[in-house]
């Protein structure tokens, strides 16, 4: 769960995962810069918020996964770069 602005929860990002076939709570990790962290071992990431926005973290590959905004521009801009090469 996440509340960005805080009113609601405290901590303001909490986590739940199954642990020994039961869903317990997963405490969250304060980082740097009052960001907040949960790792979640099913899909073996990170839920990160920071500066108010929810992000997917891969600590194996010490990457963020792309947002969908993120996405959209590298497809507009992929399929820009294959009509050029297309064109010439």
């Amino acid at each position: 769960m996440c509340d960005p602005e805080g009113p609601l929860l405290d901590p303001r990002l909490q986590g739940y995962g199954p642990i020994e076939r039961e869903y317990q709570e997963s405490p969250a990790r304060e980082l740097p810069g009052d960001w907040l962290a949960v790792r979640n071992e099913v899909l073996q990431l990170e839920l990160r918020l920071e500066e108010g926005r929810l992000r997917l973290r891969d600590p194996a590959e010490q990457r963020y996964l792309r947002t969908l905004e993120e996405s959209e521009m590298a497809n507009t801009v992929a399929e820009a770069w294959i009509a050029e090469l297309e064109a010439a």
